[in-house]
């Protein structure tokens, strides 16, 4: 009499089991299946061979989002910037809390539209927390815990991106009529006529400054992370470069590293290095003199003016005294030629020169098909 396929159990079910992979230590990796009959069990085996073909196989239906997220959180921060660990954990604290309880093949489409749903005065924040889900639940279908992204699908507000503006003509000429500390000023010039970052400025040394080449060294930034300074290497690779100082920045350039004992261009007032909160006061007390001289002057007062715009306004200066693309590209640190095209190319539809010379030449066409 030929041997039963399957024993039957002591509680009435059937069971056998399927090798779905191999453990970390190279071990098979078994999982046992049930069926109270030996039909149920031979469907319910197929079903999981089928599955494992297709790479759709779900491993362990029981994993919470939230052990599963604070797995993924701290894989994945392992060389990541620290701007972009605190995105992610801002999202798993104070968004994704809803879904840690359940099972992470139980996380449906309506589940992920109701976290959006929690958030959508914030539309920036939405695209972080699609970021953040997209990137969890992917790395869970990799891991053959999903079969499919709950999140696709998903409505998002829609997101409008700030408008990048230069200096008004204003605020132009408000940075070189007010009278400021000579560390302001030594942060006005290095933002809008060397188009640094933040994070560029405020990591410079004495060494960075070569006055017999006349060149400015960038090769590194800082985060500013819960108030405290952390060194970086640059955004990329290309925002190591070297620019030409311009002569009549020279002597102040020179008297100011003269005057601070300090190694660090940017200290607080222990010599150590600025803070976060330091430097906000250090560019609140810019605007307010700021606006003190606009009253003064009659002129409209600053209304926005970041480290950014003071950048954006180099960007703008390069177009207008006519360098090329690649030659912005490297004075400005952009990593492709096509973040510094986009810019230029938007300044050219804002070029007023651009719309006359189409005039005239349709003018003057015109006058010769006469």
């Amino acid at each position: 009499m030929p041997k039963a396929k399957y024993k039957k159990r002591k509680d009435g079910r059937y069971a056998t089991s399927v090798m779905i992979g191999y453990r970390p230590d190279g071990k098979p990796d078994q999982r046992t299946i049930y069926g109270k009959t030996i039909a149920e069990l031979e469907k319910k085996k197929a079903s999981m061979l089928v599955d494992l073909e297709r790479g759709i196989f779900v491993k362990d239906k029981d994993m919470t989002f939230g052990e599963y997220s604070q797995r993924w959180y701290k894989n994945k921060c392992i060389g990541i910037e620290e701007q972009t660990k605190l995105m992610y954990l801002s999202v798993l604290k104070n968004y994704t809390t809803p879904l840690n309880a359940l099972p992470l093949v139980k996380i449906t489409k309506m589940d992920c539209q109701e976290i959006i749903n929690s958030a959508l005065n914030k539309p920036r924040t939405c695209q972080k927390i699609k970021i953040t889900l997209n990137q969890i639940f992917n790395s869970a279908i990799e891991d053959a815990l999903l079969y499919k992204n709950p999140f696709k699908g998903v409505q998002l507000p829609k997101y409008k991106k700030p408008v990048k503006r230069p200096l008004t003509k204003a605020e132009d000429i408000l940075t070189e009529v007010t009278e400021f500390t000579n560390r302001e000023k030594m942060l006005i010039l290095l933002l809008k006529y060397y188009g640094l970052r933040k994070e560029e400025a405020l990591v410079l040394t004495k060494d960075n400054f070569d006055f017999e080449r006349e060149q400015l060294r960038i090769k590194t930034a800082v985060s500013l992370i819960h108030n405290q300074p952390v060194e970086k290497e640059t955004k990329s690779d290309s925002g190591t470069r070297h620019l030409f100082l311009m002569k009549e920045h020279i002597p102040f350039f020179k008297a100011y590293l003269e005057r601070i004992s300090a190694y660090r261009i940017f200290t607080n007032q222990n010599g150590e290095w600025i803070t976060e909160q330091g430097y906000r006061r250090m560019f609140e007390s810019i605007i307010r003199k700021m606006t003190v001289k606009a009253k003064e002057l009659e002129l409209p007062p600053p209304e926005g003016l970041t480290a950014h715009v003071f950048r954006h306004n180099y960007t703008t200066m390069l177009y207008y005294a006519g360098v090329g693309i690649k030659d912005a590209q490297y004075m400005l640190g952009h990593s492709t030629a096509s973040v510094t095209m986009d810019i230029y190319t938007h300044l050219d539809k804002e070029n007023e020169d651009a719309r006359n010379k189409l005039q005239n030449y349709l003018s003057s066409k015109a006058t010769l098909e006469k």
